[in-house]
């Protein structure tokens, strides 16, 4: 500050203009605070062509709106004094104090340049989703500060769930990061769009198979590359891949620190929410093949396959002909027949993506005398399930869970070293519907009736004929063996 005139001057009254973007953090001297205006008074004397100097702190902060004034800092005179006590800021020959003129020479500004950009990814594809869909994702990016901005180059990280092939100005930088370049300029308080385009695949499930990360790797200010005011770009860092799509954090663009609720402003997720379970069926029991009578011992294993967690599944049993249930049987506890010919049993818990859990179950093998194609052929089926994240029934991505054997696609059970392609399965080979599973044991039976068929009355020497036939009640083919032993009868009647 600069006494230009003749007479000193004392209790000169000076005002600073704290904008949106700065708040007070102390100075030189004591300053007083009311709302956005600082004030403090210089009680010295100020000689004629003297100058004297003061200083006032402030904090810089985000500021949202307003980018055309936002960190402008205006200091000004308000008032001043001569030597005698008198007011005589009236009296100042080239200004008026206190009267917001930026002209004048009793005020001057500083504006601090101010490089911030942001970004808020989101998914705009709306479920239902199947695998092999075309998703299609916006990134948008926000000039938060009060430079212009050129030359800004965004990060995506593809994650396991997507596949990418180059679209929309998107190319490959390296496995898993795709990037893409906005010429700019995105002017302050301007956004702009890009749109990229992925394939969704089937993956072993995850919490983040599907989670698809966009964050700006660099970006030019009007001196260069820009210094972000509140995040470091290109860091991916830990904090940043905390936030997941839908949770706390997620879309915030106005987070200013990597620990805050949205961690940097520069980073962000999207991604489709997967329910996605499935189903595998064996017998634990060790036989080349079974007797009758015998407890064939099956194990039920259910597969996460999603990104979200499962709980309350309820898978059904359906028992074929040549199988009996026992309710006594070891493994049979929480099993229940809810139908004829169906079981029922819900497995407790939750089901975390990428998890498996099985259940066992015992069936006793008896005879089966009608449909030996089917016979003996056990099929498991989940009949439904809750999502955790909305706590309603999950809508599987790739089957149709329900109490209907006939319904499902695939299913053929792998028997007798013939491998069909869609048992054991669960990632819908060969068009299997993979919530649905067999399992065939083999029965080996034959039976044998021998009639005369010859008819009376009978004399002796008469030749008589007899018929032997041999049944077979089983499920394998029967073959002759190696060695062979012929039985010969002469009967004389």
């Amino acid at each position: 500050m600069t006494n230009e005139g003749n007479i000193p001057l004392t209790n000169v009254v000076v005002k600073d203009e704290l904008p949106c973007g700065m708040t007070y953090n102390g100075g030189s001297q004591p300053w007083t605070v009311v709302g956005n205006e600082a004030t403090t008074t210089y009680t010295g004397i100020l000689q004629p062509f003297a100058s004297t100097t003061m200083s006032i702190s402030v904090t810089l902060n985000p500021c949202y709106t307003n980018p055309g004034t936002a960190w402008t800092n205006i200091a000004q005179v308000v008032s001043m004094e001569d030597e005698d006590g008198d007011d005589v800021s009236d009296d100042d020959i080239d200004s008026d104090p206190d009267n917001d003129d930026p002209t004048e020479d009793d005020q001057d500004e500083e504006t601090l340049n101010v490089f911030d950009l942001a970004l808020r990814k989101q998914l705009t594809t709306a479920p239902p989703y199947n695998y092999g869909q075309l998703h299609t994702f916006t990134v948008q990016v926000f000039n938060q500060g009060n430079v212009a901005a050129t030359n800004i180059i965004v990060n995506d990280y593809v994650p396991a769930g997507y596949a990418f092939a180059a679209n929309n100005g998107w190319t490959s930088a390296g496995p898993g990061l795709i990037q893409n370049t906005i010429a700019g300029p995105i002017a302050p308080g301007g956004s702009l769009t890009l749109t990229l385009q992925m394939t969704l695949l089937q993956s072993d499930g995850g919490e983040r198979d599907w989670i698809n990360y966009a964050e700006i790797a660099s970006g030019n200010g009007p001196n260069g590359p820009g210094f972000d005011a509140d995040s470091s770009p290109n860091s991916n860092g830990p904090n940043e891949n905390g936030i997941v799509p839908g949770g706390s954090g997620d879309d915030d663009i106005l987070s200013n620190s990597d620990t805050g609720v949205g961690s940097q402003d520069d980073h962000d997720p999207a991604g489709p929410s997967i329910f996605d379970l499935a189903l595998t069926k064996i017998a634990t029991t060790a036989a080349p093949s079974y007797s009758y009578g015998q407890v064939v011992t099956y194990e039920i294993e259910v597969y996460n396959q999603g990104n979200v967690a499962a709980s309350n599944i309820q898978i059904a049993d359906y028992i074929p002909c040549g199988l009996q249930f026992n309710p006594a049987l070891l493994n049979n506890g929480g099993w229940s027949l809810a139908a004829a010919g169906r079981l029922s049993r819900n497995i407790p818990g939750v089901l975390n993506p990428g998890s498996s859990t099985t259940v066992l179950l015992d069936l006793v093998a008896v005879e089966c005398y009608t449909n030996p194609a089917t016979a003996w052929t056990n099929y498991s089926e989940i009949t439904l399930a809750t999502d955790e994240t909305t706590g309603n029934q999950g809508n599987d991505i790739d089957s149709d869970p329900d109490t209907n054997n006939g319904n499902d696609s695939g299913g053929v059970p792998d028997f007798n070293g013939n491998i069909s392609g869609t048992d054991n399965t669960i990632n819908n080979e060969n068009g299997d519907e993979d919530d649905h599973d067999p399992h065939q044991i083999q029965v080996f039976d034959l039976a044998l009736q021998k009639v005369l068929t010859t008819a009376g009355p009978y004399n002796y020497g008469q030749l008589l004929t007899f018929t032997v036939e041999v049944f077979n009640q089983g499920n394998v083919t029967a073959k002759t063996s190696s060695s062979v032993i012929i039985y010969r009868m002469d009967i004389v009647l």
